[in-house]
C-alpha cells in the first residue's frame, strides 16, 4: 500500500504481509484508498476491527487491562458512571460470546461523488432491515412502513441536481457523480448572463475528474435525466371527483398519469416511490397536494410513483 498526499504531509507505506501495526501504522492501513473505494476501505476496517477484539480478548492482554482501561478513559468524555461501564462491558462480553466474536457488516447503499467528493449514502430502509436481522428479530409491516417514510424524507435533502453515472478505467465500476445545477454553478461563478456552460450539460458524453487527477468517461443516467416522471393514481377517498382532480394535479405539475384505479378507502394521502432514485423521489415530493410519502423499492413495477387518495384530499 503506497500513497503519498503533499498537500496533507501523508504518506502510506505499508509492505504485503502479516506484521504487528502500532498506532501509527494502524490508521495508515483503515485510511488507505484503492480502487475500490469506500467498498475496500470498509472491508479493510472490518479486518482491523476482528483484529482488535482478538487481541483484546487475548489472555496475555488480560494483565495490562487496568492500564488500557485508564488510558481509554482518559480520551473520552462521558457522564456514565464506572459502574455502568461495567455492566455495559459485562453485556458486551456476554453477548460476543454466544456470537462467537464480533458480529460486522456493511451498511448497505451506494458510492457517490458530489463536487469530486466521495460519499457513502446509505439506503435507509435496507439498513433497518440489517439492524432488525442482526439483533435476531424480524420487521414488522410497521416499523418496515415507517422505514420507507424516513428515507423517503431522507432522499428529500439529496440535492436536486443532474446525476450522471462515471466509469472507473481500472475496475470496470461505475459510481454515480452529482453535479451542480445551473443556478448554482451561476452563484458559485458569478456569472449573471447564464451563457456559460456548467456541468450539467450532459447531451454528450464527457469527461469526470476526481482528486486523483484521472479523467474517466461519464454518461448521463437514464434514470436520472431531467424527464417526467410517470404515476399511477388509485383512488381510496370514496369520491369520484377527486380521481379527475389528482389526475389534473399531476398532469399540471409536469407528471405522467400512466394508469388510475379504485381501492379501499383510507383517512390520508399516500405517495409510494417504486423508483428510489434521488431525483425521482424529489421530484414526488413536488406533487400540489398534501400527503406522507414511503419508498418501496419495486423494479417491476410499471410506474415509478403511486398515488393513493385519501379521504383528506382537497
Amino acid at each position: 500500500m503506497y500513497y503519498e498526499d503533499p498537500y496533507d504531509n501523508l504518506v502510506i507505506d505499508l509492505q504485503k504481509g502479516r506484521q504487528h501495526l502500532g498506532g501509527r501504522t494502524a490508521i495508515q492501513y483503515v485510511r488507505y484508498r484503492d480502487e475500490e473505494g469506500d467498498i475496500g476501505r470498509i472491508k479493510r476496517q472490518q479486518h482491523f476491527m476482528a483484529a482488535i477484539y482478538e487481541k483484546v480478548t487475548s489472555s496475555q492482554i488480560i494483565t495490562k487491562m487496568p492500564g488500557l482501561v485508564k488510558e481509554l478513559l482518559s480520551m473520552v468524555k462521558t457522564d456514565m458512571p464506572l459502574t455502568d461501564m461495567a455492566k455495559v462491558a459485562k453485556a458486551m462480553n456476554t453477548t460476543m460470546k454466544e456470537q462467537k466474536g464480533l458480529n460486522m457488516a456493511m451498511v448497505p447503499g451506494e458510492p457517490v461523488y458530489i463536487d469530486e467528493v466521495s460519499y457513502w449514502v446509505p439506503d435507509m430502509t435496507d439498513l433497518r432491515k440489517l439492524m432488525v436481522d442482526m439483533q435476531g428479530a424480524t420487521m414488522s409491516d410497521k416499523y418496515r412502513m415507517a422505514a420507507e417514510k424516513f428515507e423517503a424524507e431522507y432522499k428529500k435533502v439529496v440535492p436536486d441536481d443532474e446525476l450522471e453515472v462515471t466509469k472507473d478505467e481500472k475496475t470496470d465500476k461505475t459510481v454515480k457523480v452529482l453535479r451542480k445545477t445551473p443556478s448554482e454553478e451561476l452563484k458559485k461563478n458569478g456569472s449573471a448572463d447564464g451563457t456559460k456552460k456548467t456541468p450539467t450539460d450532459t447531451s454528450k458524453k464527457g469527461t469526470s475528474q476526481t482528486k486523483s487527477g484521472k479523467a474517466s468517461e461519464s454518461q448521463p443516467s437514464e434514470q436520472t435525466s431531467k424527464r417526467n416522471v410517470s404515476l399511477k393514481i388509485i383512488n381510496c377517498s370514496g369520491r369520484p371527483e377527486a380521481l379527475d382532480k389528482a389526475v389534473s394535479l399531476a398532469e399540471g405539475a409536469g407528471f405522467i398519469v400512466a394508469g388510475t384505479g379504485t381501492g379501499e378507502r383510507i383517512s390520508s394521502t399516500q405517495v409510494v416511490a417504486t423508483n428510489t432514485d434521488g431525483w425521482v423521489v424529489s421530484k414526488l415530493s413536488t406533487l400540489p397536494f398534501s400527503y406522507s410519502m414511503r419508498i418501496s423499492r419495486n423494479p417491476d413495477a410499471d410506474t415509478e410513483g403511486i398515488v393513493y387518495i385519501g379521504e383528506d384530499f382537497k
